[in-house]
């Protein structure tokens, strides 16, 4: 880890660095005392099935662990290398890398440890919850999310860490099909976000619930809340292609809602560009692209193009999360819908009954939708 500072246009502290864990990462941020937030990838077989395809906003929870290492890294910058800010700043690094295990591993340690102080644990706890969910344990995931909340909610001054909990639980709500408890507390998050003048943080909350709104075909809301959504990412400074791309991804939904196919392919196709170019090849949000864009060509009557960019993504997933990841599940159950509209009925009808089975399986073994947090939604 190589780090190094200097003075930021507003005076503060500004920090680079690179991380010798995960290639390729290399940031600068200037710490004004504020929080940067975390974003996150989701899924919903509910949504799959209620519309031809659901696009996939939420990919917020990429974003806000992006925002999360430039804050720790700021802040940081000038510790001693053991220093266990740093060491969170890493795992929050890998959790991006999409190498969630090893981000686990660390963010418990650290945990266990007791050398955080009471705000990075808040933030472990948040890590630990999207690290969880990427993994399918949406159990786990809830817990460390509630663990973080009631942590963050004691200070005044950590607004907007507590802000990013509610808005990561609602995230894992809206993949857990409990709709109502998502809007809940992203309501709740951009009434925080809008009390700090929090623009990153609003851009991503009002597109996550725009992506709630489509889910339930709220049209003319999910419109209002995209509006919003945009103006927030052009205020903002502390915003990057991750979000704009999640952004992109809900108005290629509702193009292909008002059947303009064109311009929904063109959207999704700008959104996979710009995951990309900020993760590579190689993550689940580009194999996640490639999913939505494939959906799109079948859309456009080209089956074949269809097919071979939704292999492509099931590729990438299978290569990051594995076949038993429900994120792959669903991207089976999408692929399905593409072989039955290009007249292979007999292959879809078996590849999206034995991905609903496993879904089943999944969401039994961890009670999915059997609680909700009434702590969070106070």
């Amino acid at each position: 880890m190589d780090a190094g500072c200097g003075q930021g246009k507003c005076g503060h502290i500004v920090a680079q660095y690179q991380s010798d864990d995960v290639p390729g990462v290399r940031s600068s941020a200037c710490c004004n005392n504020g929080t940067l937030h975390c974003k996150k990838i989701e899924f919903n077989s509910i949504v799959l099935e209620n519309k031809r395809f659901a696009p996939h906003p939420e990919l917020m929870r990429e974003v806000r662990a992006v925002f999360l290492i430039l804050l720790f890294t700021s802040c940081c910058a000038l510790s001693a290398p053991v220093d266990p800010q740093q060491q969170l700043v890493d795992a929050f690094a890998l959790q991006r890398a999409a190498q969630s295990s090893k981000a686990i591993t660390n963010a418990k340690t650290l945990i266990a440890s007791g050398v955080l102080d009471e705000l990075g644990t808040g933030r472990a706890w948040i890590l630990l919850g999207l690290c969880y969910e990427d993994q399918g344990k949406f159990a786990d995931a809830q817990r460390a999310y509630e663990q973080a909340i009631r942590i963050l909610i004691t200070q005044p001054q950590w607004k907007k860490d507590y802000a990013s909990a509610l808005d990561d639980l609602g995230h894992l709500y809206r993949t857990m099909g409990q709709w109502q408890a998502a809007t809940d507390l992203r309501l709740k998050a951009i009434r925080v976000f809008e009390e700090n003048s929090d623009h990153g943080g609003l851009a991503r909350a009002y597109t996550s619930l725009s992506a709630v709104d489509l889910d339930q075909k709220h049209m003319r809301e999910c419109r209002k809340h995209l509006k919003t959504a945009f103006e927030e990412l052009n205020r903002s400074t502390d915003v990057d292609d991750d979000d704009r791309a999640a952004a992109y991804s809900i108005q290629a939904g509702l193009a292909l809602h008002d059947q303009d196919v064109s311009q929904a392919l063109a959207e999704y196709q700008h959104a996979l560009e710009l995951w990309r170019r900020n993760h590579g090849e190689n993550h689940p949000l580009t194999g996640w692209g490639y999913i939505l864009l494939g959906s799109a060509e079948s859309e456009d009557g080209e089956p074949s193009k269809a097919e071979e960019v939704m292999q492509e993504g099931m590729a990438i997933l299978d290569r990051t999360l594995g076949s038993g990841n429900p994120r792959y599940l669903e991207a089976e159950i999408a692929y399905a819908r593409v072989l039955d509209q290009a007249g292979q009925h007999s292959r879809a009808a078996r590849l999206k009954a034995d991905a609903d089975q496993s879904l089943k399986e999944l969401s039994k073994s961890q009670c999915i939708g059997c609680t909700i947090s009434a702590a969070a939604l106070k």
